[in-house]
């Protein structure tokens, strides 16, 4: 079931102590000295003289790469301060890439009372202008009837520009209209979140995306919660290809739709996830799932439990099978679909749990011919279909040493009349579809 907590007043409900972190020598620095909203056209060092929008101005005025800060005598750590804009911020616009860091200092950007689509803070890099080395940490932003924080290639809200090398480090982002945290290109490379949270947004909570055909390379969330929003939890989406991109350490739970989400318009290779939990989502735990082909995913000591839809599931496009897999140490149980579902040839899948889901246990299925799988030392009981399940047209892969019992279904499946060449040994079931069984 989704917990969502009551909304409380936005700056009421935030105010947490933020870590201190040195920020690191920039070109130029502006310090944010008051919650004021007003803009007298300057950022000037006197106390109590420099907004949040003087800053953005000053920071975008001045080409080559700077730094937005905040006194921490206006904005203290242990009691953090809110900055209420009346209007929309402005965004920042260099492409050069600027810092906005809330380390040692308490800052809430709170939208609460704005209306329409106004986003929480935009940083952009014009029109024609790829944008590279933004880094935003340490900063709490919500109640923005937008997005809350938009990284962003070019203009809003096209985003049609490059975008690399991004870094967004312990910022929470919590009860905005649209998503929690953007960042949105043409190609996105290196994007890195990590030690954030978005959660209870009006749409996806930590959303990575590559547009315009091109490639999502490298993306990695690290160590983040995304909970209770009204879409995917995490979701990594490249219109062309998505290359190398990872989930650690990280909780989706209570979202709407898809728990972690990893999407190409092309093909998925090497993607990772790891030590990750998918929990109680209204779609799938974990989907990874490629429009073409589809190698050398890897995940490891996740868990996918009580999904609305499959646990985890792994496809692939255009009739291509999932290459080059592997699921192991991971659990997948009493999900409405399928725990573990695989598209697949030459991938393995080990040493899971998959229980009491509304489907089979795990699924090698096809949309069309594979082979040279191997699935062993599982432990799938309890399952409305099968423990085990395999596709027809998948054929030589090898299903040993698993343990299927009291599945509704027969405990082990082979679509392949006669196993094909399959080669079914050492498990323990309670019964089969074929003889051939062992």
């Amino acid at each position: 079931m989704r917990r969502i907590p009551p909304r409380p007043p936005f700056t009421l409900a935030l105010v947490v102590a933020l870590g201190a972190a040195a920020a690191p020598a920039r070109a130029d620095i502006f310090v944010v000295d008051t919650t004021a909203t007003d803009d007298d056209g300057s950022c000037d060092p006197a106390p109590e003289d420099c907004t949040l929008p003087e800053a953005i101005a000053a920071a975008s005025a001045r080409p080559g790469r700077d730094a937005i800060t905040f006194d921490p005598a206006v904005f203290p750590p242990g009691s953090p301060a809110a900055i209420q804009p009346a209007a929309a911020l402005p965004p920042i616009t260099d492409p050069a890439g600027t810092t906005v860091d809330g380390s040692g200092a308490g800052v809430i950007l709170d939208g609460e009372t704005l209306a329409g689509e106004e986003h929480g803070l935009v940083i952009q890099s014009g029109a024609g202008s790829p944008l590279g080395g933004v880094i935003v940490q340490n900063l709490l932003i919500g109640g923005f009837p937008g997005t809350g924080l938009l990284v962003c290639g070019g203009e809003t809200p096209d985003c049609d520009e490059d975008v690399t090398k991004t870094r967004i480090l312990e910022v929470t982002a919590l009860f905005n209209g649209q998503n929690g945290i953007t960042v949105d290109g043409r190609a996105n490379t290196g994007t890195l979140v990590a030690d954030s949270t978005a959660s209870f947004n009006g749409s996806r909570g930590i959303n990575l995306n590559a547009s315009l055909g091109q490639a999502l390379t490298k993306a990695k969330v690290d160590g983040c919660t995304a909970e209770g929003n009204d879409s995917t939890g995490i979701n990594l989406n490249a219109s062309g290809d998505n290359l190398g991109s990872q989930v650690v350490g990280s909780l989706a739970e209570d979202n709407l739709g898809t728990g972690i989400n990893l999407n190409a318009g092309a093909n998925v290779s090497r993607a990772r996830i790891s030590n990750s939990r998918a929990i109680d989502n209204g779609g799938s735990g974990i989907d990874v799932n490629a429009a073409g082909q589809h190698s050398g995913t890897k995940l490891s000591n996740v868990v996918a439990d009580e999904n609305t839809n499959v646990g985890v599931r792994l496809n692939a496009g255009g009739g291509n099978p999932v290459t080059g897999a592997a699921i192991s140490g991971s659990q997948a149980s009493l999900n409405g679909g399928a725990g573990f579902e695989l598209e697949g040839g030459a991938s393995k899948i080990s040493k899971n749990i998959a229980d009491e889901n509304g489907g089979h246990g795990i699924a090698l299925v096809a949309d069309g011919p594979s082979s040279g799988s191997r699935i062993s030392r599982n432990q799938t009981n309890g399952n409305d279909g099968a423990g085990v399940f395999v596709d027809l047209d998948n054929t030589a892969n090898k299903i040993s040493g698993n343990t299927a019992l009291s599945n509704l279904e027969f405990d082990l499946v082979d679509e392949n009349p006669g196993c094909d060449a399959n080669r079914w040994s050492k498990n323990a079931f309670g019964s089969a579809n074929e003889g051939c069984i062992e």
